[in-house]
């Protein structure tokens, strides 16, 4: 009995272990890996991920960025949650981080990807706000949704895009402490995120991305396992 308890415990480990090494390369497809230089606006959308405020303290504070614009009203994990927006949420980690909050501006009212993009680009233009490049910050799994939603509806503006998130290793990132999720919680989120990369195009929400066959089946093995609270 204690033997077939071993053998269980084994299994389990090897089952979690395929898990993260498929997990990860959805990761690795996700980020997009740009070169970062100096952009003259970044737009940052919410994500239960703590470290995205974070990162983009750390890229003002290198001079790679000029003004701010914050985007998340009350989204699917935060409705209900908290009293403020989520934009507010961050906004105060970025004053917190010594980012002045005179070149800060907010989007409290997007409670999607599409309206991230839209609202900021909104308060981009009402703002008169000049740029040559534009930075999207967020999760490292979110960067290739958030340049497939950007490029959907502003295409003209697909080659002034750089996408930036924390370069953590797989195993570094699911154990920060800043990251509300735990490891079965972000595996779920990576397939959904994938999921609406496969989908999104066919509704006209994002531009169609070319996703790699092994990526595609890491993905399938994971929901048959039951990663599937976000499709």
């Amino acid at each position: 009995m204690r033997w077939m308890s071993k053998r269980l415990v084994n299994i389990f480990d090897v089952m979690i272990d395929n898990d993260i090494i498929n997990a990860k390369k959805i990761r690795d497809y996700m980020k997009l890996w740009d070169q970062l230089s100096f952009c003259n606006v970044w737009i940052i959308w919410w994500s239960v991920d703590m470290s995205v405020p974070l990162h983009g303290a750390d890229l003002y504070h290198r001079w790679l960025l000029w003004k701010i614009v914050i985007s998340g009203g009350q989204g699917r994990n935060t409705e209900g949650v908290f009293t403020w927006s989520e934009a507010e949420i961050y906004k105060n980690i970025l004053l917190a981080s010594w980012v002045p909050n005179d070149i800060i501006y907010l989007d409290i009212l997007a409670t999607n990807t599409g309206e991230n993009v839209l609202n900021s680009m909104k308060i981009i233009n009402e703002n008169n706000i000049v740029f040559e490049k534009i930075m999207l910050i967020h999760k490292p799994y979110m960067e290739r949704r958030f340049y497939a939603t950007f490029e959907q509806h502003y295409p003209e503006l697909a080659s002034k895009l750089i996408v930036s998130s924390i370069d953590d290793r797989f195993d570094e990132y699911v154990l920060r402490d800043d990251i509300w999720f735990e490891l079965h919680g972000i595996i779920n989120m990576l397939v959904g995120d994938l999921d609406r990369i496969v989908k999104y195009p066919w509704l006209w929400y994002q531009s169609k991305q070319v996703v790699p066959s092994s990526v595609l089946s890491a993905c399938e093995e994971l929901k048959l396992r039951w990663y599937n609270d976000f499709l």
